[in-house]
């Protein structure tokens, strides 16, 4: 009988030490996706001081700033479309994409997902 327990306990532990090894890849997809949207959320884009409106330097610098979040935010978007189409974020931050890209390059070929 203690035989039986201390196999019991060896194959309990092997699972306990190599459960993450045999994780589904579900689970990284989920954690991918909620590390895509921490990522979309974490990209600022800069705020605008109307006070400089004046100054065609910083109108310029603010617009291309702007542009440059946006991009980062539509290419996260479309890796995250990529791993998980049914994310339920997706229907809120895909329209974001495509008018980013359209205005990108004025193409509707251009915007896939």
């Amino acid at each position: 009988m203690p035989t039986i327990l201390t196999r019991a306990s060896t194959i309990l532990v092997l699972f306990a030490a190599l459960g993450p090894a045999f994780a589904s890849p579900l689970d990284d997809d989920r954690s991918s996706a909620e590390r895509l949207i921490t990522a979309i959320q974490a990209v600022e884009s800069p705020r605008y001081d109307a006070s400089r409106s004046d100054e065609k330097a910083y109108v310029v610098w603010y617009i291309a700033e702007q542009h440059n979040a946006a991009m980062q935010r539509a290419v996260l978007i479309g890796e995250l479309a990529e791993l998980d189409r049914g994310h339920e974020q997706l229907l809120r931050l895909l329209p974001k994409r495509w008018q980013t890209l359209l205005d990108e390059d004025g193409r509707f070929d251009a915007v896939v997902a």
